[in-house]
């Protein structure tokens, strides 16, 4: 009889020991998380938010966000890194049903190399079987300035490009004040495909790329549509375009070369670059 007794107790012990061995900790759980997270794999993600997070944040606002904000921002090389619950934080977290992980997150986006610190917390749902530990989740997982119902945003400045002279201090290439020459189509009048070829014969363009840019997708017939852009000095030319029915004018800043648009090959200029020049250029010029 002691024997049986003695042999049913060690089983129990023994099956203790396996349900405990088998249950989830939280560091197991945010480690799958961040498994996840480090692969982008919003939707499986979610699936391991707590009940409240997801009662917040609707799909669209989690899944849909991410996605959207990292592609955005161009987000590469992410990298989501955390430290375990030490041996003693573990046993308090296992028995309160709730856990704090501290975590890093480092990745590089269009404005630059992006790196913070945050803390998830972590809590008990579910009953028997379907007990898990499940991530109370904040937009401060994606930048933690966003919290509290921020927006993120990209602007770019363009830089103010530096005069350059010649050794008598004369104006190579300057910024000025600049016309851009455009049309309003409805206001071409009558004679519009006549009045085009006084445009571009004024201007050094083509008839054919006037009709391009009255042509595109954007143009309404009372919008300004930009043609070409002349030096503010050139008066007698202004003078000559204002004469043309549907012809006005913008002012902005601009390159201007005195010398003449010669001398703009001479001090070089800038631009954007496509994906595919990109490609072209010799990796010894190249810097990423």
């Amino acid at each position: 009889m002691r024997k049986a007794i003695v042999i049913a107790f060690v089983t129990l012990i023994a099956l203790l020991t396996a349900c405990s061995a088998d249950k989830a900790t939280p560091n197991d759980r945010f480690n799958s998380y961040v498994e996840k997270w480090n692969k982008q794999e919003f939707a499986d993600m979610y699936k391991m938010l707590s009940s409240d997070t997801t009662d917040t944040y609707p799909t669209d606002q989690f899944v849909d966000r991410y996605k959207k904000i990292y592609e955005d921002l161009n987000v590469s090389k992410l990298q989501v890194e955390f430290d375990k619950l030490d041996k003693d934080s573990l046993e308090k977290a296992m028995d309160q049903g709730k856990a704090t992980i501290p975590f890093n997150v480092s990745m590089e986006t269009i404005a630059g190399p992006v790196s913070f610190d945050y803390k998830a917390e972590l809590v008990q749902q579910g009953e028997d079987k379907e007990e898990n530990w499940y991530i109370s989740w904040d937009p401060g997982f994606i930048f933690p300035e966003i919290k509290d119902g921020g927006e993120i945003s990209i602007t770019s400045t363009a830089p103010v490009r530096g005069e350059i002279r010649d050794r008598n201090d004369m104006p190579l290439a300057m910024n000025d004040t600049i016309y851009t020459i455009g049309i309003v189509p409805e206001k071409l009048g009558a004679s519009a495909e006549q009045n085009k070829k006084k445009i571009a014969n004024l201007l050094g363009v083509s008839v054919e790329s006037i009709n391009e840019s009255l042509n595109a997708s954007w143009v309404e017939p009372n919008l300004f549509v930009p043609i070409a852009k002349i030096a503010k000095t050139d008066q007698e030319l202004w003078n000559k375009l204002v004469a043309i029915d549907g012809i006005t004018r913008q002012e902005s800043t601009g390159r201007v070369y005195p010398g003449g648009e010669a001398t703009g090959s001479l001090v070089g200029y800038i631009g954007q670059i496509t994906a595919e020049e990109l490609k072209e250029k010799d990796p010894e010029y190249v810097r990423c």
